[in-house]
């Protein structure tokens, strides 16, 4: 693993690296979760992005 010295680290093993695929994973895990549930409040119904746990809270009166 040595070469005059010099200590190779493993690629990608790192808390950096990891802390990026979470943060990756939980952004199209967001993505998805927005996407599909996008009309599940009522129509004319304000609606609010909640991050964690990702979902859309229904507010208010239905408009109309």
């Amino acid at each position: 693993m040595t070469e005059g010295g010099k200590k190779y680290s493993r690629r990608g093993s790192g808390p950096y690296w990891w802390l990026a695929l979470v943060l990756i994973v939980f952004t199209l895990y967001s993505l998805t979760v927005a996407a599909t549930t996008a009309d599940d409040c009522a129509p004319g119904q304000d609606r609010e992005w909640i991050v964690f746990p990702p979902e859309w809270e229904c507010k208010g009166r239905i408009a109309g």
